[in-house]
């Protein structure tokens, strides 16, 4: 996480002409392939106890602006706040339902959805591929692994492992791993390191 060029910044971005006046990215064959809703509210100063009226520069933008997919879509009434130390960045065809709100200095990999009305705190990473329910709160500083799942209300404040599925107030693991799992991962492990 973190890597802009893994999050598709870079040499491997698709072509980048421009963002028309209702939001629309295009790429260079002319295709709409993100889109940005006019309502949504971008790079707003960061909700945290260390930002300063002084960090804003001279146009009212705070110095780390958020990073924006161009594949991203974002929809009306979600909020993306600028970040203090490093840009709160929106990796390639992440999807941000109606009010949604992403905290400062988060870091959104590929293909994460986040429903409507879900909170995910300041400095979170959300790795490639996560799913976040409808009214979900993610606590500031969590991790979540890539193709995690987390269920709809869930209070998440811990970390989330990969490929997990986790629900509840506070959030928990709704398929944890008995003891025949981690015999086979132990075993099959075991027996193909060496092919």
């Amino acid at each position: 996480m973190g890597d802009r060029e893994s999050l598709g910044y870079g040499e491997n971005s698709p072509g980048f002409v421009r963002w028309d006046d209702a939001g629309r990215s295009y790429n260079d064959a002319g295709e709409v392939v993100g889109f940005i809703s006019p309502l949504a509210c971008i790079g707003s100063p960061p909700e945290h106890r260390d930002f300063r009226w002084e960090m804003i520069d001279g146009n009212g933008v705070p110095f780390a602006k958020p990073l924006i997919h161009p594949t991203a879509i974002i929809e009306a009434f979600v909020t993306v706040d600028g970040g203090i130390y490093e840009s709160t960045t929106i990796g390639a065809r992440c999807f941000l339902m109606k009010h949604a709100h992403i905290g400062h200095d988060a870091i959104l990999g590929k293909e994460v959805n986040v429903a409507p009305n879900a909170v995910v705190g300041g400095h979170c990473q959300l790795a490639d591929q996560v799913k976040i329910g409808i009214g979900a709160s993610i606590r500031p500083r969590v991790h979540i692994g890539k193709g995690a799942v987390i269920g709809a209300g869930a209070v998440v404040v811990r970390n989330v492992p990969a490929g997990a599925v986790w629900a509840g107030n506070p959030a928990r693991d709704l398929h944890p791993k008995t003891d025949e799992d981690i015999w086979m991962e132990w075993w099959e492990s075991w027996h193909l390191k060496d092919r």
